[in-house]
């Protein structure tokens, strides 16, 4: 997941770095028109005691304190990260497709309350 990627249909990126050996930071952001981020996300992916844990903050929700999603699920290529007593998403899932190619399921109570977009690898 390290490096900037972009959602396939929009001008959206997320970023992925490690920050040490058991942190993920991330963000989503988009860009303005003056060329500066504008911050949708802020994210990490660590390790809480014996859990992995998706973190996301949105500025200006839930008071700014991030919402926790437990890694539940893993497979070679799927990350799912849940959390039940969350509105809105109950469930994040990140799919491998390539090296360049990550798939992303945002899920509700049921498959029926969801979205989901593709990130593609950006290169500099």
């Amino acid at each position: 997941m390290e490096g900037e990627w972009k959602v396939s249909d929009k001008e959206v990126y997320e970023t992925w770095k490690p920050s040490d050996a058991n942190i993920l930071i991330g963000e989503a952001y988009t860009v303005k028109e003056n060329g500066s981020k504008k911050i949708a996300e802020r994210l990490a992916i660590r390790k809480v005691k014996k859990d992995i844990v998706y973190s996301a903050m949105v500025p200006n929700q839930n008071a700014g304190k991030a919402i926790d999603f437990v890694l539940n699920q893993i497979d070679e290529n799927t990350y799912s990260f849940e959390n039940p007593n969350h509105d809105f998403p109950k469930k994040i899932i990140y799919k491998k497709v390539s090296d360049s190619e990550l798939f992303v399921v945002v899920q509700g109570k049921d498959v029926t309350e969801a979205f989901n977009y593709t990130l593609l690898k950006q290169t500099n």
